[in-house]
């Protein structure tokens, strides 16, 4: 049921998931603007965790996310754009799952999206930061998922 497979992750995946990743970035200044960009990725082992879909292909599959990120500031605000990939390695035909809560864990899922973030620097290091993204391709799943983020951060100054 939902509560059983939403305890740690989103409801229908139950699995635990090992994620190395690389993060490469630049920064710099140019006419009073703080220019940078950022390029990453990362692996997910994904290791079953308890009860799993009765459906083929159980848990979610291992996938990989990936994402360019360009940002321009002045003064205390940055604006950040960004392109993303999610590709998961695996899994059933969306459309064989129709109307299972277990659907989106168990399909082969891949998506590419956009992404814009605005962020405020505050004092101490701190800021907030608000986003959206929209998926722009879809393979076997809708099209329209889109997140909206609303954050507070914090930079550790080496």
């Amino acid at each position: 049921n939902w509560q059983h497979r939403n305890l740690y992750t989103m409801a229908g995946e139950a699995t635990t998931d090992i994620l190395p990743a690389i993060y490469l970035g630049t920064s710099g200044a140019v006419a009073g603007f703080s220019l940078g960009a950022a390029l990453f990725g990362n692996y997910a082992f994904r290791i079953p965790a308890g009860e799993q879909p009765d459906v083929e292909g159980k848990a979610p599959k291992d996938h990989v996310r990936a994402g360019l990120e360009a940002r321009a500031g002045r003064g205390p605000v940055t604006l950040e754009v960004g392109g993303y990939t999610y590709q998961r390695l695996g899994g059933t035909i969306h459309y064989t799952l129709k109307g299972s809560p277990d659907v989106y864990a168990a399909a082969d899922y891949d998506n590419v999206s956009l992404g814009l973030k605005l962020s405020v620097s505050l004092p101490k290091n701190n800021g907030l930061h608000t986003g959206f993204t929209r998926a722009v391709w879809v393979h076997n799943g809708p099209i329209h998922a889109t997140d909206v983020t609303l954050g507070f951060h914090h930079y550790f100054a080496p």
